[in-house]
């Protein structure tokens, strides 16, 4: 669990400081906003919602709405449970949730790059059987710019984290840095990190950011081949690099390809970030 290696009041705090996080946030309220004003008593779910770090502003969005946040990580929603009041926050995967009833909206940010691909589908499915007909699911996370491969996917992965790292670095925030740094690792299926691949991720990271803003991936797809020879062939020990979150992030068409088979229909997508040559935090809205 993530929750053992990072405090959740550092974790909400370094969310707020990511390059775009704050913007799609404000978009999600927006969204939820307006779908709920028509709705007599709506029921919203949150899922992978960690320790509350959007659930209250859920909650102050729509303040007629019965909310629940689900999530597997039990320090992270017995967090949640203790700082926020009057919200219902279930500690369970979100495969054997099922809510008690039919929901008007159900949100996630920064969820669903974490759903391994052979259960992307059945979740997606088992999520939309919960929606009233009129239901929508409120989808944020990060996306990469478009691929054909999936050794391009690899070059994108570097570019966007790079991207995400150098501003972390810029606002010296370096913990943000760091963390983001071990996800890259994690993405590029790298099993056993070591902290000389953070230090060359770290080091590499601004030259990568100026470089795919002239269309090259040169240098991207030089960390990637550095990275990919040094790998550890064995745990360090240190739990806080071993530790992997299942990150595997995709691009609009991937996803929207997955949301399509579930049965969705995709309603509208905003992005925040420059998503044609590197990556964006997107919000979908996902139509039952």
């Amino acid at each position: 669990m993530y929750s053992d290696i990072i405090d959740a009041q550092i974790y909400n705090r370094l969310m707020g400081v990511h390059a775009y996080i704050p913007a799609s946030d404000g978009a999600i309220a927006a969204l939820i906003r307006a779908h709920c004003v028509s709705v007599a008593s709506p029921r919203v779910v949150e899922v992978g919602c960690g320790p509350g770090r959007i659930t209250g502003m859920l909650a102050r969005t729509a303040p007629h709405a019965q909310v629940t946040g689900v999530d597997y990580d039990t320090r992270f929603v017995a967090y949640a449970r203790k700082t926020l009041h009057g919200i219902e926050f279930v500690q369970s995967d979100v495969m054997s949730f099922v809510p008690e009833g039919p929901v008007d909206v159900v949100v996630s940010q920064g969820f669903h790059h974490h759903v391994p691909k052979a259960q992307v589908v059945a979740m997606l499915k088992h999520i939309r059987a919960w929606l009233t007909p009129g239901g929508i699911y409120v989808l944020g996370d990060e996306f990469l710019a478009h691929y054909g491969s999936e050794a391009e996917r690899r070059m994108r992965c570097v570019a966007w984290y790079s991207h995400i790292i150098a501003h972390a670095l810029r606002k010296n925030e370096p913990l943000l840095a760091r963390e983001e740094a071990k996800t890259l690792l994690d993405d590029l299926q790298i099993a056993h990190k070591s902290e000389e691949d953070i230090t060359l991720v770290l080091t590499r990271c601004e030259e990568i950011d100026q470089e795919w803003r002239v269309g090259s991936y040169t240098m991207a797809q030089e960390l990637h081949a550095q990275l990919d020879a040094r790998r550890e062939r064995h745990a360090s020990g240190d739990h806080t690099l071993d530790l992997s979150r299942g990150d595997y992030k995709i691009d609009h068409a991937h996803f929207i390809a997955e949301a399509e088979e579930a049965g969705f229909r995709v309603a509208s997508v905003q992005t925040f970030g420059p998503q044609l040559l590197c990556g964006s935090m997107s919000v979908f809205v996902l139509r039952k």
